[in-house]
């Protein structure tokens, strides 16, 4: 599990979103994947090709991803993951600390389109 530094002093930080670039894993959005999602806390984005569609958070991602593909609580993303334009993508990363605010700083920079929380102060 990863654990990431410096959330409390700026998790607005653009940087953050290259660190989930670069140490997140991905796959396809499937009922199959749900076997490589680990049972651990962390932060996760689903995409299209075209745009981040959701931000979020978990205590355990193989569950969330479990209870997304079972029809999220989420309407928009529910509509966006049964009728995708193309593929649809779940990013995921274990981290053990800061994950609200890690969340937080994905929303501000990403502007998620289903989520219905927005931050400001970027």
């Amino acid at each position: 599990m990863i654990k990431l530094n410096r959330f409390d002093e700026s998790p607005l930080d653009p940087d953050y979103v290259d660190q989930f670039i670069e140490q997140s894993s991905s796959c396809t959005f499937s009922i199959g994947n749900h076997i490589r999602i680990p049972t651990q806390s962390g932060v996760y984005v689903f995409s299209d090709f075209s745009r981040t569609l959701y931000v979020g958070k978990s205590d355990d991602l193989h569950k969330r991803y479990a209870q997304h593909s079972d029809g999220s609580h989420n309407q928009g993303l529910r509509y966006r993951l049964q009728r995708p334009i193309g593929d649809v993508r779940f990013h995921y990363m274990p981290i053990e600390e800061g994950m609200d605010n890690f969340e937080r700083a994905l929303i501000r920079v990403l502007n998620p389109l289903c989520n219905t929380i927005r931050y400001s102060g970027m």
